[in-house]
């Protein structure tokens, strides 16, 4: 009875670590004013990275997977999500100000990531590259 009892603790134990924690999804609204996307050369894939980054550090978001016709309650601007993430330093304003890419990375990495354009939901990872 008692190695009853240990093995149906440790079984317990072991279960509950390998509980997966959900993300929120947050749908952001890819404009090609602010988002490029780029194709490496060597392995193939496609990755994109905001304008007016890389000031201590470079944000790039890798493409996963690609959806159509997924639901989403709300679409963001990335400027809004920017505000949000309370990224901006020196000027209060996209083009004018600074990035602080840590503390957006940091944000966004909290969330499961498309990129919305028209019925196109590009799920993306992000990774930041500090220096």
């Amino acid at each position: 009875m008692k190695n009853y009892i240990i093995f149906i603790s440790l079984f317990l134990c072991f279960f509950s670590f390998s509980q997966e924690q959900k993300k929120d999804s947050l749908f952001i609204y890819y404009d090609n004013d602010l988002i490029k996307k780029y194709k490496h050369s060597i392995d193939n894939y496609n990755y994109y990275i905001i304008k007016h980054t890389g000031n201590n550090g470079t944000i790039s978001f890798v493409e996963e997977k690609i959806y159509f016709d997924l639901k989403s309650k709300k679409i963001f601007c990335l400027k809004d999500i920017i505000k949000r993430a309370k990224a901006y330093y020196k000027k209060n304003t996209f083009k004018n100000g600074k990035i602080n890419d840590y503390k957006l990375a940091t944000y966004l990495g909290k969330f499961t990531l498309f990129f919305v354009n028209d019925n196109k939901f590009i799920k993306v990872q992000t990774w930041i590259e500090e220096k």
